[in-house]
């Protein structure tokens, strides 16, 4: 996020998407608002709310915005906010809406840049979000980049017109670059040659191997 704000962003937003919550209505949206708010699990409702205040853009009503919020994010509001009352499919439609006016406030300020991790495992209702976004591009100072396990994206993603990457392993270099970093410095030797034997040059494999 560092070296993309100085390449000129105004606004880094990163989402992650996991296979425990793959099932889970706007998971990967109400995991991003959390982490940006910095909600922790000490924290008292009225703490938790105060940072999903925080999170509203100027012009975006906060009467709109906060119930559907604390809502995604499990946060109370009906004490300082209406009360949200609604059915499924028109939820749906208002969390749709409530991130278009956000991105679009956002957009308004500079350019964003969206971090998409793991596309193979979001939820229905994200992958909607982000297939709806990416129909908005063209009108929006916006990059989106998404990552994904190769024939494991979701299908709609297959036919974006968009710059493709395939990834290849970590050569032995890169791998003890990612070793270090994970161990906070160097390994023995020996060791080390371990990781990089049963890692195979996967990143993932070789950061947990190294935790």
């Amino acid at each position: 996020p560092d070296f993309c704000q100085n390449e000129g962003y105004a606004e880094v937003s990163l989402y992650e998407c996991s296979p425990f919550y793959a099932n889970s209505a706007f998971q990967v949206l109400a995991t991003h608002m959390a982490r940006t708010a910095g909600i922790q699990r000490s924290d008292t409702p009225d703490e938790r709310l105060a940072k999903l205040e925080t999170l509203v853009i100027p012009g975006v009503d906060p009467r709109e915005a906060l119930p559907l919020m604390g809502f995604l994010c499990g946060v109370p509001t009906d004490h300082r906010y209406p009360r949200l009352d609604l059915p499924p499919e028109q939820r749906k439609r208002a969390v749709l809406s409530m991130f278009n006016r956000q991105l679009d406030a956002l957009c308004a300020a500079g350019p964003v840049l969206m971090l998409v991790e793991d596309a193979h495992w979001i939820d229905p209702s994200s992958s909607e979000l982000l297939a709806r976004t990416i129909s908005r591009i063209s009108e929006l100072p916006l990059l989106i980049v998404i990552s994904h396990r190769t024939g494991e994206e979701p299908d709609w993603l297959k036919e974006v017109d968009g710059t493709r990457m395939q990834l290849q392993r970590l050569d032995q270099a890169g791998a003890e670059a990612v070793i270090s970093q994970v161990a906070g410095g160097p390994l023995p030797p020996a060791l080390q040659a371990q990781i990089l034997e049963k890692s195979n040059g996967v990143p993932l494999f070789v950061e947990e191997i190294t935790k």
